[in-house]
């Protein structure tokens, strides 16, 4: 798996939702070269809560805004988090196994970005206070 780098291409245009894409990508790019079974577990499960918090977060942002493309938004992140169950039961430290999983969370995440989350940026670019009333402090300590 090629490293992902942040572009300016990703930003939805919130700044508290780019922030949390950005720790996203850097876990997902942390993963690279770890192949220790143990080590991969634990770096995957902080991911996928730190996603579960993201996804919790963005569906309240849409959810305040009363955007009409949040019960694909929230489908979209029960697919990934189910798919992300799936990852538990496997041996995380196998090569072949590890990139599938580093794939998965890549070409999941980039999609996910660039192409739903992308749909709500110009909706939500109408309402100037995103910013200043939202933020969630439990992201921060993850």
């Amino acid at each position: 798996m090629a490293e992902i780098k942040w572009a300016d291409c990703y930003s939805v245009g919130v700044k508290s939702m780019d922030e949390q894409h950005k720790k996203l990508i850097e876990m997902i790019n942390s993963m690279q070269g770890k192949y220790d079974a143990g080590v991969m577990f634990d770096v995957v499960m902080q991911m996928f809560n730190y996603a579960a918090e993201h996804f919790h977060a963005e569906e309240a942002l849409l959810r305040k805004h009363s955007y009409n493309g949040l019960d694909h938004q929230i489908q979209e992140h029960k697919l990934f988090l189910h798919k992300a169950s799936e990852f538990a039961g496997k041996n995380l430290g196998h090569p072949v196994t590890h990139r599938e999983v580093t794939s998965f969370l890549a070409d999941w995440l980039t999609h996910h970005i660039l192409h739903e989350d992308m749909q709500y940026r110009n909706f939500l670019s109408l309402h100037d206070d995103d910013e200043a009333t939202f933020s969630y402090t439990t992201l921060g300590k993850l």
